[in-house]
């Protein structure tokens, strides 16, 4: 028995389990979509986006990269797979592992579009903080002085009456914000919408194609399940075909 066998069994039992699985886990991405990403249009998104200052997409940022998450973990499962299925190359017959190959390159070329994108949506936070640290209202600061005054008086009956006095100084600033914000600072408001708008469009995108891919390569296995399941055949009599690579 192959060292191999137990990894190989197990790789195939978890590809198996995805694609049981998949059609109801599309289903549930699919209807998530229109929950996440409701507006017919970019302008619909922004205006809703500027009345709950980013909030929505708060939301869909986070599912847009747990699907990503769960995309890219069950293609490297199904690429583990379909690759401990090869065989050792051989003169003629290699159809198969030519099928085979090119079903791990398109999940590969996947992977880095999906990684990509995850990285892009990474870097929301710091663009929306650059926005806000710019969208700052214009302010004005106050100094009020205070002066307290404190007296003493004593009475002596052999001297006449004294009378002491102190005076404390105290001084206080307060910051007052400009309700009218400049036309500038408009400007500015409207460029951290844009950057919420932006981001959105970008995870719209994401989760898209991220489902597409899914989509992708779940059809190609399916389409050619016999070849990459058997690239030799079951001439050695071998179901997998394992044992013609170890």
């Amino acid at each position: 028995m192959s060292a191999m066998k137990p990894f190989q069994a197990a790789a195939e039992k978890q590809a198996k389990s995805i694609f049981e699985g998949a059609a109801s886990q599309i289903a549930t991405w699919q209807g998530d979509f229109s929950k996440y990403f409701p507006h017919a249009n970019l302008s619909q998104a922004a205006e809703s986006l500027e009345k709950d200052g980013g909030a929505s997409l708060s939301s869909a940022l986070g599912a847009t990269v747990n699907l990503i998450d769960k995309v890219s973990t069950d293609m490297t499962l199904v690429e583990q797979y379909i690759t401990l299925t090869v065989p050792q190359m051989e003169d003629g017959n290699n159809f198969g592992v030519t099928i085979q190959l090119a079903a791990i390159k398109q999940i590969t070329d996947a992977q880095e579009k999906l990684d990509k994108a995850l990285d892009e949506l990474m870097k929301y936070s710091a663009a929306r903080a650059d926005a806000l640290e710019k969208c700052k209202l214009p302010s004005t600061s106050i100094t009020e002085t205070n002066t307290v005054s404190e007296s003493n008086s004593q009475e002596n009956a052999e001297e006449a009456k004294t009378t002491k006095s102190s005076s404390k100084e105290t001084k206080s600033t307060t910051t007052k914000t400009d309700p009218s914000p400049t036309k500038e600072q408009v400007l500015r408001q409207q460029a951290l919408v844009a950057v919420d708008l932006l981001f959105y469009s970008k995870a719209k995108t994401a989760y898209s194609r991220a489902m597409t891919a899914y989509l992708a390569t779940l059809d190609f296995y399916h389409k050619n399940e016999q070849k990459i399941t058997k690239p030799k055949g079951s001439h050695d009599g071998s179901p997998t075909g394992y044992s013609s690579m170890y």
